[in-house]
């Protein structure tokens, strides 16, 4: 990020957690973890299974974190753009690579206890992955600016 040298330098004693940063992380936090829950439970009640429940829950806390990644970027009040960081953009990529990989690779669905999923549950998995951010971004109220 740019802006990042333009910044005043933190105070030598200023956790980095300072401004609120930690009550953002906690609530987004169990935002995530409720969101899961009710997609784990979803996934069980419309298919009967746990393998696919359970792949469900972990799809979706896997993807709620690649978005959140995106969140964390704006806790200085600042838009940044979601283009502006191509390193990130390929970490999340790849991150979402790997989690496709694990789900559908049966040795890695062996070793990880998934399931595949078909293309209709992608797309209540990436809803409710989406719902933690949507959430924060409904619910955020002007604050003074967070340093992190």
């Amino acid at each position: 990020d740019k802006a990042v040298m333009e910044r005043k330098p933190r105070a030598p004693g200023e956790s980095i957690f300072s401004g609120g940063v930690w009550q953002k992380i906690l609530t987004h936090g169990a935002y995530i973890g409720i969101v899961t829950i009710i997609a784990f439970f979803t996934a069980f009640q419309k298919e009967g299974s746990l393998p696919f429940a359970q792949t469900a829950a972990f799809s979706t806390l896997i993807l709620a974190q690649l978005v959140y990644v995106f969140e964390c970027r704006w806790l200085d009040g600042r838009n940044p753009g979601i283009f502006s960081n191509i390193y990130l953009i390929a970490a999340v990529l790849s991150s979402a690579f790997l989690l496709v990989v694990v789900i559908y690779n049966p040795l890695l669905g062996g070793i990880f206890s998934t399931v595949p999923l078909k293309a209709e549950n992608w797309f209540y998995v990436t809803g409710f992955a989406l719902i933690p951010s949507l959430i924060s971004r409904l619910f955020r109220f002007p604050r003074k600016t967070v340093r992190y």
